[in-house]
């Protein structure tokens, strides 16, 4: 038979953390990543990003909430504005 596996092959491979733990990243990684994220222009830029880097696009969106103002390199854009709407609430 080809393709089968022993009881005895089954665990001689494999590893059982007991814990598992999450990944912290540092400040300047989270800003590095931004930054790189922030000058996608293509479609499918920032999901290769993502792929490469390991993360989810949550990790983006989490980011961009708690980052300071400063480390914005893009400027901010009035979408209602833009879009032809008021970005003023009524």
């Amino acid at each position: 038979m080809t393709g089968v596996l022993t009881g005895s092959s089954l665990g001689a491979e494999t590893e059982v953390v007991a814990k598992a733990t999450r990944r912290q990243f540092t400040a300047a990684y989270k800003r590095r990543v931004l930054q790189e994220a922030d000058r996608c222009e293509q479609p499918g830029e920032i999901g290769a990003l993502l792929r490469r880097e390991g993360l989810y696009s949550s990790h983006l969106t989490a980011w961009r909430a708690a980052r300071p103002p400063r480390w914005a390199t893009r400027p901010q854009v009035d979408w209602a504005r833009r879009m032809g709407g008021s970005s003023v609430p009524r």
